[in-house]
């Protein structure tokens, strides 16, 4: 395998050419299919997307990836500068990140996450009563499904704390637009920052000072822009909502591995039919337990409406 990084120019060309084929598939598909809706996702994200889909506009939809938030972004200015395809149902799927100000998506065909990403609405205190009840065998009467409830929402508060100068940095990030190649936060695991025990609790991991002292050094900054970074972050809403979902997703993956791995020693009694694989195609296998907000039922609901206008 190669060393050589890319050149700014070439991602540059990569990201024209990913554009290009997304748009290139949609307009195949669409001299077919003219009665379908088009639905155009960042990465995996039709895993989450698509059963919602399905289950308000029906099955009469592609959904074609077009790689990040940029590259959709992309891809709907190539249609909408097309007359021809104006009455298309069209619909743009993007993750909100820190783009608080949401002054870039005032079209209506493109729906953005209420939250961080769509991570944000798979890891909640409902969800995690679902999975123990359906995935565990518990009811909610069981002493066993109260105590790891209790038990997941206290950790994810003690979590969401420990991640706040985290994300504050993600902020300052976004705020100065360094682009991935000079800091790149995906490589930063969640376990370089936190150490997740269902017994002892939430704890800094022995990576955490290391992590977070060198991306301040890359960020150029000191505690003070930090602690004013912290304090501008949560004036934009609840730590749950507005941290990065990855990290948020990786906590409650681990809660349930933990839960899984450790089952003879946490419950009485021990459930006996765990088929959940917690970290196998976590969009998926997830899916059917995160939220659905309300903002992406009307969303979808205003697209089925055109769906059948343009029928």
């Amino acid at each position: 395998m190669s060393n050589e990084r890319v050149s700014p120019l070439a991602e540059m060309r990569q990201g024209r050419e990913e554009s290009s084929t997304a748009f290139m598939e949609f307009v195949n598909k669409r001299d077919y299919y003219q009665d379908h809706a088009f639905c155009f996702y960042e990465g995996e994200d039709g895993k989450y997307y698509d059963h919602r889909i399905r289950s308000i506009i029906g099955k009469d939809f592609f959904h074609i990836k077009a790689g990040n938030k940029n590259k959709v972004l992309k891809v709907m200015k190539l249609i909408m500068n097309k007359p021809e395809y104006q009455n298309v149902n069209t619909m743009y799927f993007v993750d909100r990140d820190m783009g608080f100000d949401m002054e870039e998506y005032k079209e209506k065909d493109i729906y953005v996450t209420p939250c961080y990403s769509i991570e944000n609405l798979y890891v909640n205190e409902d969800s995690i009563g679902m999975i123990l009840e359906t995935e565990f065998g518990l009811n909610i009467d069981d002493a066993d499904y109260n105590t790891y409830k209790h038990k997941f929402v206290e950790m994810y508060n003690n979590f969401c704390e420990l991640m706040l100068e985290f994300n504050a940095l993600v902020l300052i990030r976004k705020e100065k637009e360094l682009d991935c190649e000079k800091v790149n936060i995906q490589k930063i695991k969640t376990t370089d920052l936190v150490t997740i025990d269902i017994k002892s609790g939430i704890s800094k991991s022995l990576k955490y000072n290391n992590t977070i002292a060198e991306l301040k050094e890359k960020l150029d900054v000191n505690d003070e822009d930090i602690a004013s970074a912290k304090t501008r972050l949560l004036e934009y809403g609840e730590k749950t909502s507005i941290f990065r979902g990855k990290n948020q997703f990786d906590f409650m993956t681990k809660f349930i591995e933990q839960l899984c791995n450790r089952k003879n020693e946490l419950f009485d009694p021990v459930p006996t039919s765990i088929n959940i694989s917690p970290n196998q195609n976590r969009l998926s296998t997830y899916s059917v337990y995160a939220k659905t907000p309300n903002c992406l039922k009307i969303f979808l609901q205003d697209h089925k409406e055109k769906k059948l206008v343009a029928c």
